[in-house]
């Protein structure tokens, strides 16, 4: 997807066995450059993420171990912000298959309600759930990312957007 550069203020509430963790998140992309910071409880630097095409650095600011390898959460960003299934049907399924998995998402009214990850032997990877359903390309403000081979489940709230450069972002 073309997404505009955009910095959103993010909440995050991440859930793995019986184990769950909340905490504020500022995610930016600018200039081709993907950054997560995750924020302490104090509203201080926690963590940061950052990609590059596919160079990934994470730095640690405080004495905190990630559940899942920084690879693996920004996968997550890519699967509830970036990847799209495509030209499709309005209403309806659209598909897409890239090297390792199909994407799958079901629309209505243009707007995606649900994409799946689908491996090659037919195992669900993840399932991508925009609250409310939202057009390819915007960020909604609420997103639930459930990965059942890692069992956990990711619920994102997006408090604020911010859309750099031009200003225009896409509709939701």
């Amino acid at each position: 997807l073309d997404v505009p550069d955009f910095m959103a203020r993010q909440r995050v509430t991440a859930r793995y066995g019986d184990r769950h963790h909340t905490f504020d998140a500022v995610l930016q992309l600018h200039d081709g450059t993907l950054r997560l910071l995750g924020l302490s409880p104090f509203g201080t630097k926690a963590f940061l993420l950052e990609q590059t095409g596919t160079k990934v650095r994470f730095e640690r600011f405080v004495d905190l171990d990630l559940p899942f390898a920084p690879e693996r959460i920004l996968f997550d960003v890519h699967r509830a912000l970036f990847y799209s299934a495509g030209p499709g049907p309005k209403d309806g399924r659209a598909t897409r298959t890239l090297d390792a998995f199909r994407i799958e998402e079901d629309r209505k009214d243009g707007k995606v309600v649900e994409r799946r990850f689908v491996g090659a032997g037919g195992e669900v990877l993840a399932v991508v759930r925009p609250r409310p359903p939202s057009s390819p390309g915007g960020i909604p403000p609420r997103i639930v990312v459930e990965a059942p081979p890692y069992g956990y489940r990711l619920e994102i709230v997006t408090l604020s957007v911010r859309w750099l450069g031009d200003g225009a972002g896409p509709s939701r």
